[in-house]
């Protein structure tokens, strides 16, 4: 009897696990049948992949194993979405999510993804497979419906209603709005017509510019568009947003025989709510102080505060100018050859303290002072070096150029006091350059002289190569705001490794600016790049300081 139990038992237990394989093995099938599955090492590499995978991407299983699902990525895949994937399943749990990816004939598909860890029996993971549907059709079906109730039917664009819209789901996101400057005046001198397709030329250069490729694009109402992102760094925002205004500006706008330029002014805000409200008003900011963009700060939009501070700065430079309180500041960069200093202006106050330029300088350019602020740093460098082989840099912008009586005094007193070799014009707004005609005769003159020329602030305003090409600078300066990136943004050291490779071949040194710590200085000497200046090597003083060489 003892027997016959067992024997029963055991034959009740292999028809249980029959049944359980039979049950598997349908699953399986079900899902290979219903299912996109793929199945890839703890490194990413496809190892195992279903027909179904093979039926919609186009490709067969041998051009699939052993490749990665980066791969297959669409660029309009954020990056952060691939790091919050890895995240997640390294850590064993399971991850969902809707990826865009290429097909082999260059189309593409969405496909709704949920990736699980696969363990062995000890809870190790060895494995992760991936189950996905292909949710194209759905969509495009939604994105065709937006379209009609959402859609400027002018640019192709998305209108100011979805924008709203957006802003209202996001929890925190990013905005730039971008006006056509004088835009009027196309309208009046060339008719609706022209200027209806010149905002349709801009609208595609907004729409297919690779910085833009992954942020969204409106035309909120006439010449006024905007550009969104709720999953972007601020300041990676305002650095791709910024370098593709600057491409799409640089060209000319042809529309039949006619061939128009433009210019554009740029209000940013981050954050949610009143997200439009903020980064309109730093727009009429930008507008109202003839910049050309402009982040919100609360403390500085509000109109009547504005015409009071404006009020005050004059005041203040006008007495700062007369008790001779205007200064300049020394900050080292450092690197190979003799010490150099970037002399910078500070204005002492009444009360001991300094003030430092974000607080005067821009409303000095739209007064009679500037000039004189001009030659008063110019002068007091000059004597400063004039015992020292340091080389130094004075900054020169295009209100300075534009003033010959200003360059006048500058080479001048340059040559009077035999310190031309030694002195580097360091040109801020270089952008505006190239439109101003007698620009590179003014620089040729200093360079023929033997002073240096540097690009200030290059990767995020400066962008036409032709026009540096031309005047044949020394020395780059590679932006701060995209340096201090670097160090945990891959998308910034491939900029600095391009504007290292370009300066090289052009011979040119380059400058990193804004290097605040040990890993940013070694990150940057690791990249290749000549010079430092910033916080971790000296910060600025009113006398300069060798000792760091």
């Amino acid at each position: 009897m003892a027997a016959l139990f067992v024997y029963k038992r055991i034959r009740k237990i292999e028809s249980e696990q029959k049944k359980f394989l039979n049950d598997l093995i349908q699953y399986k099938t079900v899902i290979d049948k219903s299912a996109i599955v793929s199945i890839t090492d703890l490194h990413g590499n496809i190892v195992h992949v279903n027909d179904e995978m093979c039926e919609v991407t186009g490709f067969n299983r041998e051009e699939l194993l052993n490749a990665t699902h980066n791969q297959l990525s669409h660029p309009d895949n954020p990056a952060s979405t691939y790091q919050e994937l890895w995240e997640t399943i390294k850590k064993g749990k399971t991850w969902r999510g809707i990826f865009k990816n290429l097909k082999k004939d260059s189309g593409y598909f969405f496909q709704k993804t949920t990736i699980v860890p696969f363990k062995d029996k000890d809870g190790k993971v060895i494995k992760y497979i991936s189950i996905s549907h292909d949710v194209t059709e759905v969509f495009e079906n939604k994105s065709q419906l937006q379209k009609y109730l959402n859609y400027d039917t002018l640019t192709q664009l998305n209108n100011r209603n979805c924008l709203i819209m957006e802003i209202k789901k996001a929890k925190s996101a990013d905005l730039a709005i971008i006006d056509i400057d004088d835009f009027h005046k196309i309208n009046e001198t060339y008719g609706m017509k022209t200027g209806d397709e010149l905002l349709k030329l801009f609208a595609s250069r907004l729409s297919n510019h690779i910085h833009l490729y992954r942020y969204f694009i409106y035309r909120l109402h006439s010449d006024v568009f905007a550009v969104f992102s709720t999953q972007s760094d601020k300041n990676l925002f305002m650095i791709d947003v910024e370098t593709a205004l600057k491409d799409i500006v640089k060209a000319t706008f042809i529309i039949g025989d006619k061939e128009l330029m433009i210019s554009v002014i740029t209000g940013y805000a981050h954050g949610s709510g009143n997200i439009m409200a903020h980064a309109d008003a730093a727009l009429q900011f930008a507008k109202a102080n003839n910049i050309d963009h402009y982040a919100y700060d609360p403390l500085k939009v509000d109109n009547s505060k504005i015409y009071e501070q404006n009020i005050r700065v004059v005041k203040m430079l006008s007495s700062a100018i007369d008790e001779d309180r205007v200064v300049p500041f020394f900050q080292p960069i450092t690197g190979a050859g003799r010490p150099k200093f970037e002399s910078l202006m500070r204005i002492k106050d009444t009360d001991g303290g300094i003030i430092a330029p974000e607080q005067f300088l821009d409303i000095s350019k739209q007064t009679r002072f500037y000039p004189a602020l001009t030659k008063i740093m110019v002068k007091k460098t000059i004597d400063t070096f004039i015992d020292d082989d340091s080389r130094f840099s004075i900054n020169i912008s295009m209100e300075d150029i534009q003033n010959s009586e200003t360059m006048t005094f500058i080479y001048d007193y340059a040559v009077n006091n035999n310190i031309m070799s030694r002195m580097i014009l360091e040109l801020v707004e270089s952008e505006c350059l190239s439109s101003f005609a007698g620009a590179t005769e003014i620089i040729y003159k200093f360079k023929n002289a033997g002073a240096k020329i540097a690009i200030d602030d290059f990767g995020t305003g400066y962008s036409n190569f032709d026009y540096l090409l031309k005047i044949k600078a020394d020395y780059i300066k590679i932006d701060g705001s995209i340096i201090k990136l670097i160090t945990k943004d891959e998308r910034a050291v491939d900029v600095v490794n391009s504007i290292v490779s370009y300066a090289n071949k052009l011979k040119m040194k380059t400058i990193a600016e804004y290097i605040s710590s040990e890993s940013l200085s070694t990150k940057t000497k690791a990249l290749g790049v000549n010079y430092q200046q910033g916080f971790y090597h000296g910060k600025p003083e009113p006398v300069p300081d060798k000792t760091i060489f």
